[in-house]
């Protein structure tokens, strides 16, 4: 771990003494505004309708995990300018599963949830082994 922090050290050292760091900064702070607005509307489109009461906690577990993935793409990730957010695919279908749901309450907020939960470990994991078998170029 210690020569990974070393490593990313001297890479920063070096980007912010060849005049790369204001440009990288602004890119970087412009690309996660539009993340944050993005995922935002995105969790308040799946937490609509039955489960309109528990927005603000779907809007919390959506952007936590946009957080995770990031944090994951940016520092496992095989090329550096990978920035990783909801597909609006997943969006539509995450919002017709919630909404066809046959629970009230908590329960269908917990069912809700982990329904997003695990299409995201399930997504997660299938792309790992997509890219352990070496299918994509």
């Amino acid at each position: 771990m210690k020569p990974l922090l070393l490593d990313l050290a001297n890479e920063l050292r070096g980007d912010v003494a060849a005049g790369r760091a204001v440009p990288a900064l602004s890119t970087g702070v412009t690309t996660g505004l539009g993340l944050l607005v993005a995922h935002i509307a995105y969790a308040a489109f799946i937490f609509s309708g039955p489960l309109s009461a528990y927005s603000s906690q779907g809007v919390g577990l959506v952007l936590f995990g946009c957080f995770a993935a990031c944090l994951v793409v940016a520092l496992a990730g095989g090329y550096r300018g990978a920035i990783a957010g909801l597909s609006p695919a997943l969006i539509v279908g995450m919002a017709a599963i919630g909404s066809t749901m046959d629970a009230s309450g908590e329960a269908l907020f917990v069912s809700a949830s982990v329904a997003l939960i695990l299409s995201a470990v399930l997504t997660g994991i299938c792309c790992l082994t997509l890219g352990g078998c070496a299918v994509g170029n």
